[in-house]
């Protein structure tokens, strides 16, 4: 197996290899703007909005490396999901209760298994 092909598939490894360079990316920029955003008082600070900086941006970039990779797909879909909706629990407390977000959670990641079911057939 040379460095271009991966199991008879023609994708590039690098490709496929770049999750953890692309999560530290993310999480530096996510942390960098909200840095930026906190230090010139656009919003006011408070410890646990962090958790939202960081588990939403890195939800986004582990559903789109979901399907951009190819690979595992049904496992970094559900992580992205998970860490999306998690991450959107803190910033909605205010308004959603908490439960209502984890009932969508289960929803969503009950549809997933479904279709990850379907496929294997």
């Amino acid at each position: 197996m040379n460095e271009n092909t991966q199991l008879d598939q023609h994708v590039p490894v690098r490709r496929l290899r770049n999750y953890g360079a692309g999560v530290l990316v993310v999480l530096f920029l996510s942390l960098g703007i909200a840095t930026i955003i906190y230090s010139n008082n656009v919003l006011p600070f408070h410890l646990i909005n962090l958790i939202t900086w960081v588990f939403v941006p890195l939800g986004i970039f582990t559903c789109v490396y979901a399907v951009i990779a190819r690979r595992e797909f049904f496992y970094y879909l559900i992580w992205g999901v998970i860490m999306l909706l998690g991450g959107l629990m803190v910033v909605t407390l205010a308004f959603i209760a908490p439960m209502t977000l984890i009932g969508v959670l289960l929803i969503v990641l009950a549809v997933i298994g479904i279709v990850a079911f379907w496929r294997k057939k």
